[in-house]
């Protein structure tokens, strides 16, 4: 499969029905990402990627074309989602990236099962219990979750996103072209379900209450890059400061000009330190024949 056929297809993984994206060759890198995003958030990451390793992205459950409906969305089940995209696909172990939940979601799977991880990426990682942002307040409480998910239409799907996006990146980065502005994920289908499944995804993963699994951190034998950027008003750097300290083979990676999406705000930076501590590792762990790779 080479970078520019990459292929889409549904799976089941972790019980949960799961759209993948494949592309590329080599050990295997699995994508995860944040909060009420998509897969298509790696359009800029993946390809480069994809040119020396198999690159493995997935819609979350609650998120994108996966399923929505009622089910478990707890951290333990999603990290369970994550293991099971690589058994449904044939992969031992991966190089696992994780942007914002997705961070969170990648360290259950390492602790979960360490011995499908080579090394982990987390991005923004909110690790440890936080205060909410208020969009996950609001999708949260009681009610008034169903009241906003029952109101969905395209046109407030696609400005709330718009307008949450322009919130959480650095200043430099409003000024994207249309060209990136038309990446953010855009929601027409059924805005219903699409925020009825952000209202499941926000409730089980519960990131203001602390987490038993946060506790087995210490036990991630992975080596871990951590990437935060300076100027992220979601996902304060002391979360992954905090997370540096606390992973036994950790490094902390900061970008100034970046907020909460240093994938998509600082592309060619976050592409390059990817290849470079992946190669690290290979190179430390040395190379083994993929399976299914």
């Amino acid at each position: 499969m080479t970078v520019s056929h990459a292929l889409d297809r549904v799976i089941v993984a972790g019980g949960v029905r799961t759209r993948v994206r494949e592309a590329g060759r080599g050990q295997a890198v699995l994508l995860i990402h944040g909060f009420a995003d998509t897969l298509g958030t790696w359009w800029r990451a993946l390809p480069v990627l994809a040119r020396r390793y198999r690159c493995i992205a997935y819609d979350l459950h609650g998120c994108g074309a996966s399923e929505k409906g009622p089910g478990a969305y707890e951290v333990a089940a999603l990290g369970d989602q994550a293991v099971g995209v690589l058994d449904a696909l044939g992969v031992e172990r991966a190089h696992v990236v994780g942007h914002s939940l997705g961070a969170k979601v990648a360290l259950a799977a390492a602790a979960l099962a360490p011995e499908r991880v080579r090394s982990l990426v987390l991005e923004a990682p909110p690790a440890f219990a936080m205060e909410l942002p208020w969009e996950l307040r609001l999708l949260t409480a009681p009610l008034l979750g169903e009241l906003i998910a029952a109101c969905a239409t395209p046109w407030t799907t696609r400005m709330a996103t718009r307008r949450a996006f322009l919130r959480m990146v650095h200043p430099q980065s409003r000024t994207w072209s249309e060209e990136r502005r038309q990446r953010l994920p855009i929601y027409d289908d059924d805005p219903r379900a699409v925020v009825t499944g952000w209202m499941h995804l926000a409730r089980g993963i519960a990131l203001h209450r602390e987490h038993p699994l946060e506790e087995r951190y210490a036990s991630i034998d992975a080596p871990a890059l951590l990437i935060t950027g300076e100027s992220d008003p979601n996902v304060p750097s002391s979360q992954a400061e905090r997370l540096a300290r606390a992973l036994p083979h950790a490094r902390l990676v900061r970008y100034a000009r970046a907020g909460h999406v240093p994938h998509a705000e600082c592309d060619q930076d976050f592409a390059a330190d990817l290849l470079r501590f992946f190669d690290q590792q290979e190179r430390a762990q040395g190379s083994e024949v993929p399976r299914g790779g």
